[in-house]
């Protein structure tokens, strides 16, 4: 099975999107596990997706790596993640994640930096999952 895997400066593996189940016959909504580990939080969720979140996602890192444009959001439909990737300097990137509980009364905040090398490897990791999930 593939993941999806967000790693910080030093190459630490902060945000793990695993565990990818199509939902539809239309092949457009996907359920994934995420798995957050930061300093001393981890925290373990599933949430659903869109086919058109995760295209989003590799077109925009495509921008930003290209530098075409300075951020970059992953926002899925349900509002129970949120990141934001902004292009710093010098290959620094800023990596702002929110994650919400499924009642919306409580949420997890965190930033780390990556390194703009990253990129296009995240961005392969996020085509085969796509691939893979072609019907």
């Amino acid at each position: 099975m593939e993941n999806i895997i967000l790693y910080d400066k030093q190459a630490n593996p902060i945000i793990t999107f695993s565990d990818f189940n199509v939902l539809d016959d239309a092949n457009q909504f996907i359920s994934t596990a995420i798995t957050i580990s930061y300093n001393i939080f981890h925290l373990n969720t599933s949430i659903d997706i869109e086919r058109a979140d995760l295209e989003g996602l590799a077109s925009s890192l495509r921008k930003i790596y290209n530098r075409k444009c300075s951020k970059c959001y992953f926002q899925p439909i349900e509002k129970l993640l949120d990141i934001e990737m902004q292009y710093l300097e010098c290959g620094s990137i800023c990596v702002n994640v929110v994650v919400r509980d499924s009642s919306y009364t409580g949420e997890l905040r965190l930033s780390f930096q990556t390194d703009q090398t990253f990129i296009p490897s995240l961005i392969d990791e996020i085509e085969r999952v796509l691939n893979m999930l072609k019907i």
